[in-house]
């Protein structure tokens, strides 16, 4: 009924193979689209929280106190706790970390964090978390 020869089989093998390397990238690609969704999500949770510290303390230096007092260190040590509980445990979902770039001082902070592909308007790369916003 149906005959194979050696053509036929290696067409076959590498159709399968090119739909199977589509599919892989493809899921690589949407893990990416993911971890960003994830990253920017902790952004205006971090953000939110240095905003809701400003409006109680009018400054942003209590989250260096005992904490996030040196740049390159991470978010997570920052006093934040008040204002989300759960500051201690906001983990990049890569490998990347969310970094304090400037100590938080009386009128300014900085956050570092990465996008692998962007999302939205916010393109891929390094961007930064401050009271002017994400950028």
């Amino acid at each position: 009924m149906f005959s194979f020869n050696k053509t036929k089989i290696i067409v076959i093998v590498a159709v399968i193979i090119v739909v199977s390397a589509g599919w892989i990238w493809w899921i690589a690609h949407e893990n990416k689209r993911s971890r960003d969704i994830e990253r920017l999500r902790h952004a205006h949770i971090i953000q939110n929280a240095f905003e809701q510290m400003y409006q109680h303390d009018r400054s942003y230096e209590a989250a260096a106190e005992r904490g996030c007092s040196e740049e390159g260190q991470s978010v997570r040590k920052c006093q934040l706790r008040d204002y989300y509980k759960d500051m201690p445990k906001l983990y990049d979902p890569g490998n990347k970390d969310y970094v304090v770039t400037q100590v938080p001082s009386r009128d300014n902070y900085e956050v570092t964090f990465w996008l692998e592909l962007g999302y939205g308007d916010v393109e891929k790369g390094e961007h930064k978390i401050s009271p002017e916003g994400i950028k």
